[in-house]
């Protein structure tokens, strides 16, 4: 998976955290091809007789320094023409997909970071990119976490309008997304077909295995939850069985290995299986942890207070998934652990 630090691919941890202006696109793109010469004469191979492109190298460059100092306005006609015939810079890429993506670490970041960071992305040539969606995912995901509706649906209708074009793994999240948000409304029918879509994404679509796997784990877990609120018969036997297809062991991705783990911690739990789900809950815990997932670290212990009887240590597990989920800005989560407290305290 990506770094969301933008690290390893060349654009700097200060790079990532501002979002991209036109002259980081010019620049890269000249790193990738060696010099503006070099990428003047690619952009005219590749550009359509229909875009009416200078037949002069020069005149292209000089559009080219035009477009580095527009920084973050409307690119007009090379803007549109670098975006449509070369496509982003694989950092930008790289970097917006962590942005939006539900298992990048990048979600370990406090709401209110979140928001700011990607306030500083929601501006050309980001949201003139195909890549744009990442960012509408993002916006989306942040703005369902703060309890702005309005900014979802905004976010959500952007996302709509570019999901049947973009990249397998876009689609993936798009639909995985829209099955939460219509559970959320209690339109289990809706959230259904957007599982089943994403289902057919993860299995046909081209993408890396370790990102298959996350998002195999990811469609798992909420079919399980959309089952068990659509049938409260539903076995748990059923349950899982499917949380065991995912991925598991030292080759599995920390994130699908947690979550397959999570899953069967709750589901053995219910069946009164408590040392199981004991063991499985450590494991999710143990998972969270080696891919650097706090959030999900938080998720894992709330559960495994759960799990206990009452008593010191869960009394413990529950003050520091509170303290964890605090420092990530994330009430959910907060309410959650402070709810076990009240349980535990008798307040």
């Amino acid at each position: 998976m990506a770094d969301p630090t933008g690290h390893e691919s060349g654009h700097s941890l200060e790079g990532a955290a501002r979002g991209w202006t036109w002259a980081d696109v010019v620049d890269a793109l000249i790193a990738e091809r060696g010099s503006l010469a070099e990428l003047a004469r690619h952009l005219m191979d590749v550009a359509p007789a229909s875009a009416k492109l200078s037949d002069d190298p020069m005149t292209v460059e000089r559009g080219l320094r035009r477009l580095r100092a527009r920084r973050s306005r409307e690119g007009n006609r090379y803007g549109r023409l670098v975006l449509r015939c070369l496509g982003a810079p694989s950092a930008m890429s790289q970097q917006l997909r962590a942005l939006g993506q539900y298992h990048s670490r990048a979600s370990d970041l406090s709401v209110d970071a979140r928001h700011a960071r990607l306030l500083r992305w929601d501006r050309p040539p980001v949201t003139e990119s195909r890549e744009a969606i990442w960012l509408h995912l993002a916006v989306a995901t942040a703005a369902n976490q703060r309890g702005d509706h309005e900014a979802v649906a905004q976010r959500v209708a952007l996302v709509r309008t570019l999901v049947r074009h973009a990249e397998p793994m876009a689609r993936a999240e798009a639909h995985l997304l829209l099955a939460r948000l219509a559970m959320d409304a209690g339109d289990a029918r809706r959230a259904i077909e957007h599982l089943d879509a994403a289902d057919v994404v993860v299995v046909d679509g081209k993408m890396p295995p370790d990102e298959r796997a996350c998002y195999h784990a990811r469609a798992v877990d909420q079919r399980v939850f959309v089952d068990r609120r659509v049938d409260p018969a539903y076995p748990l036997g059923a349950a899982i069985a499917a949380y065991d297809e995912i991925p598991d062991g030292v080759d599995a991705p920390p994130f699908a290995a947690f979550r397959r783990a999570h899953g069967r911690a709750w589901c053995l739990w219910k069946l009164d299986r408590r040392d199981d789900a004991l063991a499985s809950a450590r494991r999710a815990a143990m998972h969270a942890g080696d891919g650097g997932y706090v959030r999900f670290r938080v998720m894992a212990l709330v559960l495994h207070a759960h799990i206990l009887d009452r008593g010191a240590e869960q009394t413990a597990l529950a003050a520091r998934a509170r303290a964890m989920a605090r420092g990530l800005g994330d009430v959910a989560l907060e309410a959650s652990a402070a709810r076990l407290m009240g349980e535990r305290t008798g307040g």
